[in-house]
């Protein structure tokens, strides 16, 4: 229901999220994790226009598009965190986070023993019943017992998640995410569980644009004229991008009811990352190719990548 909401209320409904957030724990006591992504972008302008002077943390792990980097650059008043661990090492030690962190943690733990992950796999409930909604993780069972392909969910822990709750036990910060519930179903059923703002539990965080789908992030953008950062290309109405031509002259667009999209990249994060993967045919991986070669050939080389990828293309 609240998807469906019109952006404006939207906004109103994320101010009041923050606005309670900050007045509980008050401005020094929380900060934007701002990766330079479109959906951090809305979440850190929405905020600022709140509290101009409020803490933004980078998580900076040298796997971002280089120009990202350069990006956040830009931004003043946001703190940088490191990893401790390179990502060579992590995955030599790990593995890939493939196809995604929620499957990649389940073989991860079947591979290790773990019966409740192994009902899982084989599309059971954790009763040992066959269950309609893990029918879906069936298709896995190959990449965890006949591949050798290491497979784990520690790339993002050990990149992201310890350097972020590491600045969060030295400084006393509580985070306020860019994360949309539209993005997945782990994200859905963790805001329908906690809502926005969770004030209980071991780590406070408040998710203000939870409800906004990927039209609402693009179309607040082009309403507030904010630049993303350039790997996204521009934002434009679809039909005009890739050199078609869109049919109404931008004074007779209706916004509101026009379909946004980005000439370049859709996501952005880490320019090694598989998740997805198998969805574009390793399409990302491609097109860093033609973006930086040298990136490409670490990322195939030194990293193993070009292995993992043609099991991935072979099976699935």
């Amino acid at each position: 229901m609240r998807q469906n909401y019109p952006l404006d209320v939207k906004i109103k409904m994320a101010e009041m999220r923050i606005s309670k957030f900050v007045e509980y724990y008050g401005e020094s006591g929380v900060y934007i994790s701002f990766s330079g992504g479109k959906d951090s972008l809305v979440d850190l302008d929405i905020a600022r226009r709140l509290y101009p002077n409020i803490k933004a943390v980078f998580c900076d792990t040298w796997m971002e598009y280089p120009s990202l980097r350069a990006y956040v650059n830009t931004f003043p008043n946001v703190d940088r965190v490191k990893p401790d661990m390179l990502l060579k090492d992590i995955i030599d030690r790990f593995g890939w986070c493939f196809p995604s962190k929620d499957v990649s943690e389940m073989i991860w733990a079947a591979r290790n023993g773990k019966q409740c992950a192994i009902n899982k796999l084989n599309g059971l409930d954790k009763n040992g019943k066959p269950s309609e909604f893990r029918k879906q993780y069936i298709k896995w069972n190959k990449l965890c017992w006949d591949s050798d392909i290491l497979i784990s969910p520690y790339c993002c822990i050990e990149q992201k998640e310890k350097p972020v709750r590491r600045y969060e036990r030295e400084t006393g910060r509580h985070p306020i995410l860019g994360l949309l519930a539209q993005e997945s179903a782990r994200r859905t059923e963790a805001w329908i569980r906690t809502g926005c703002n969770s004030f209980d539990g071991n780590r406070p965080v408040s998710k203000p644009i939870s409800f906004f789908t990927e039209q609402d992030v693009l179309r607040y953008i082009w309403y507030r004229g904010l630049v993303v950062a350039p790997p996204y290309g521009e934002i434009c109405p679809c039909g005009s991008c890739c050199g078609q031509t869109y049919l109404f002259p931008a004074e007779e667009m209706d916004i509101d009811h026009t379909r946004l999209c980005c000439t370049g990249e859709k996501r952005t994060g880490c320019i090694f990352c598989l998740v997805g993967a198998h969805l574009d045919r390793g399409a990302k991986i491609k097109r860093l190719k033609q973006y930086n070669k040298r990136l490409y050939e670490y990322c195939m080389e030194e990293l193993g990548m070009e292995k993992v990828l043609k099991w991935i293309l072979r099976n699935y």
